[in-house]
Formats: structure tokens, sequence, C-alpha cells
């Protein structure tokens, strides 16, 4: 709580560090001295353990999701024995409808906020600046994207739908 304490004030009291900026690279727009644009201080150790806190985290979620699918599938694969065929293409069709739905917000929602993270350390020219809008559209769509795939992928879920729509 305190480092985003830390970090929002160093945030909302940007005006000294966009003044920094504009000395550097020259005149800024207007609309840049607004409280919406948000200028982050490279120098400020609540920012910069906040960004490292961020990519540390969309890492970890990202392998979290790659050891998950393999212990779904070998735990899978051990019920063999004790299960019917029926029940584990069953669990089969829903493991792989959740995997398919975690690549989606690994792809929807870690990767733009890599880019995000990445961009406070990599200098982006204006000519790549859409890519941010990009980002900002795949992170809207993750729920509609992850549920339609959901309602898709699963055999039982697509059938259900399929009843309630006739």
């Amino acid at each position: 709580m305190a480092l985003l304490y830390n970090s929002n004030q160093s945030i909302t009291n940007d005006t000294a560090y966009k003044l920094i900026v504009e000395q550097k690279f020259g005149n800024i727009p207007d609309y840049v001295w607004c409280d919406n644009c948000i200028f982050f201080d490279h120098t400020s150790i609540a920012i910069i353990i906040f960004f490292i806190s961020g990519m540390i985290a969309v890492t970890l979620s990202s392998i979290y999701c790659i050891i998950t699918a393999f212990a779904s599938f070998s735990a899978l694969n051990e019920m063999k024995k004790s299960l019917s065929t029926k029940t584990l293409a069953v669990q089969r069709n829903f493991i792989i409808s959740l995997l398919i739905m975690n690549v989606i917000h690994v792809v929807l929602i870690a990767l733009p906020i890599t880019v995000f993270l990445s961009g406070y350390f990599i200098e982006i020219s204006s000519d790549l600046m859409v890519i941010g809008h990009i980002c900002i559209a795949l992170i809207t769509q993750h729920g509609t994207v992850s549920t339609s795939v959901f309602l898709t992928t699963n055999k039982a879920i697509r059938q259900v739908v399929k009843q309630i729509w006739k």
C-alpha cells in the first residue's frame, strides 16, 4: 500500500517532471499539461519498484499458466485407469477450454501490460504510438473473447447454449 501511495504521489505531482521533459525535448502540446496526461518520473524509486514488480507479476503469472497446463494434463493422465472414457473425454475437453482461455488472457492482458511496462524502459518512436491503442483494445476485449471461446470450445456448454437458443 505504501508503494502504491508513493507511486500515486509521483504520478499526480508530475508538473515538475513535465517541465524537465519540455526543457529536454522542446515545447510540448498544451493538452499534455492537463491532469489526464500522465508522465512517469524515471528517477522515482517508487515508480521503478512499481514497474519492476509489475514485470515480475506478469512473468510469474505466465509461468503459472504453463505449469497449470502441465499439472492438469498429468493429473488427467493419472486418472485414465479409474475413470470411464466418456468422463475422461468431457474432462479433457473442459481442460482444453480452460487452457485456451488462459492463453487468451496471457495474450490479451499480459502482452499489452508487458508492452506498456517495457515502454517505461525503452524509448518508443512516435510512429509506433498506435501500439498503445492496439494494447488498450486488446485489454478491453479479453472478457468477450474469453467467453466466446469458452462457449464454442466446450462441447457440453455449446450444446446447452444451442438448446437455449432453439
